[in-house]
């Protein structure tokens, strides 16, 4: 019997399930919760030992290529409330979620991001994307407010909030130093935060951010400290003066235009 007709065996009298995509250690983790949930599930590896193993063991996994139409349609994606992509390599991962819409799928698809910059590529199948590292980022400050003994409530409207504006706060952090993870960094996160401190010799010095021109340089004056005080920079009207620590936000080369400005000029 080919893969095809084990899965369609399998899987023939399956309605409403959830398919799932990869059964590494997310995929398996996602199983055991709609377990508990009472949901059918139905999961689809490459990985045949591991298949072998986990079916034997009374979980539903099958060996099959989901980025096949075959497979998809033996799984009864026609029939199926939801598909969960979990498979790392996202360029994979668009190609079931093309395929699945291309056979007429329309329920919710749910597509694992390991980076933050996803969204785009598969935005036209109109999947849900879940940034993996930015959620762990989230549901680790989570944690740390609950164990600081913050109301639950509280934490749950932090946490909702966030998600709502698309984990935005997150995606633009100081990057490293370490070359080796710079242009990862780059590449999965392209908006970045850099400092800048003020000194007397600086172009800056004693000019206000209008006398600077800075608006258009394509990056964002997110704050200028100045000792203990932190005005957003599209409020400051006063001049810069030394000491000041203007924290940009915006694209590496951009980024690396605006601070000459500040500090040689135009």
């Amino acid at each position: 019997m080919d893969a095809e007709a084990e899965i369609s065996n399998y899987g023939e009298n399956l309605q409403g399930h959830v398919i799932i995509c990869g059964y590494g250690r997310l995929g398996q983790n996602v199983y055991q919760v709609l377990q508990i949930e009472g949901i059918d599930v139905l999961a689809l590896d490459l990985d045949s030992q591991k298949v072998h193993e986990a079916h034997s063991a009374g979980e539903p996994v099958l060996y099959g290529n989901a980025t096949h139409p075959g497979i998809l349609r033996a799984v009864g994606l026609e029939r199926a409330k939801a598909l969960a992509i979990t498979i790392r390599d996202t360029l994979t991962a668009r190609r079931v979620a093309v395929l699945a819409r291309s056979i007429g799928f329309n329920g919710p698809i749910l597509v694992r991001s390991p980076r933050g910059r996803d969204e785009e590529i598969l935005s036209e199948v109109h999947a849900t994307v879940f940034p993996e590292g930015l959620e762990t980022s989230l549901s680790f400050a989570g944690q740390l407010l609950i164990m600081l003994e913050l109301p639950a409530s509280k934490v749950e409207q932090h946490v909702n909030q966030i998600r709502a504006q698309n984990y935005n706060v997150f995606r633009r952090f100081f990057h490293t130093s370490d070359v080796d993870h710079a242009e990862e960094q780059q590449l999965d996160y392209p908006t970045l935060l850099r400092s800048v401190v003020i000194h007397e010799e600086h172009y800056a010095a004693s000019r206000s951010l209008e006398e600077l021109q800075m608006i258009g340089l394509g990056v964002e004056i997110v704050d200028v400290r100045r000792g203990p005080l932190t005005v957003p920079g599209r409020l400051l009207d006063s001049k810069l003066k030394e000491g000041d620590v203007v924290v940009l936000c915006g694209e590496h080369d951009l980024l690396d235009s605006a601070i000459a400005r500040l500090i040689e000029g135009p």
